[in-house]
């Protein structure tokens, strides 16, 4: 049977090797990483008001792991229930170990907020922990739970859905003056990167399994 061990997707590597990068650059305060993160921060700056914090406050709130993790566990729990036990304790597994990896990347890195913060955040900034949060939760949903719905034309609308509340979420950070672009990206590709990794090995797993099956039937069935 044809191997689909993590060599077969060289673009895994590629994305750890350039996250890595990201996270070096960030850890040792790189100056012109810092001045393009600065930048980018004030052009946001220039459009805040009320009426945006308010909308921005509550898209941050859909996005934080108080909302996302649980919502994801939900999900396991749901497949669990259905008798897919395969594929709930990958969606478990993956939510629990990738915010936990991402926090430990923020306790490792330890790099401070923005001082220009519209509202209180603690702990530290890279990688953004909401964005690592909604990133699993989007994947959980747009491979285990749309291959669910029948309609084509609501997977769709459902991941379209999906894609603009990440964006939202993605743009609340900056807004908000809580994270920097950096984190931002960061946590996107890690979270990306963690999510494509323990599906690559349970794909793996799934394919050792099936050949071993095989392979004892044969044996099975030897005179």
């Amino acid at each position: 049977m044809e191997s689909t061990s993590l060599t077969k997707h060289p673009w895994l590597t590629t994305g750890w090797v350039l996250f890595a990068g990201m996270a070096v650059l960030v850890f040792f305060q790189n100056a012109q990483a810092y001045f393009l993160d600065r930048d980018i921060l004030n052009r946001f700056e220039q459009l805040i008001t009320p009426e945006r914090t308010a909308f921005f406050k509550a898209v941050a709130f859909t996005g934080s792991p108080l909302v996302t993790i649980p919502t994801a566990i939900i999900i396991g729990v749901i497949f669990w229930r259905l008798k897919q036990v395969n594929i709930a304790m990958l969606i478990l597994m993956m939510t629990i170990t990738g915010n936990a990896a991402g926090l430990i990347m923020k306790l490792i890195i330890q790099r401070p907020r923005p001082t220009t913060m519209l509202v209180s955040e603690s702990g530290f900034s890279f990688p953004s922990g909401h964005v690592v949060g909604s990133v699993i939760l989007l994947f959980v949903i747009i491979k285990f739970v749309c291959p669910k719905i029948s309609s084509v034309r609501t997977r769709f609308f459902v991941v379209t859905m999906l894609l603009l509340w990440l964006t939202l979420v993605c743009v609340s950070r900056l807004y908000l003056q809580v994270h920097y672009p950096f984190d931002v990206l960061g946590g996107m590709l890690f979270s990306t990167l963690w999510c494509a990794s323990a599906l690559a090995l349970f794909n793996r797993e799934q394919a050792n399994m099936k050949q071993r099956a095989h392979q004892n039937r044969g044996m099975n069935h030897e005179p």
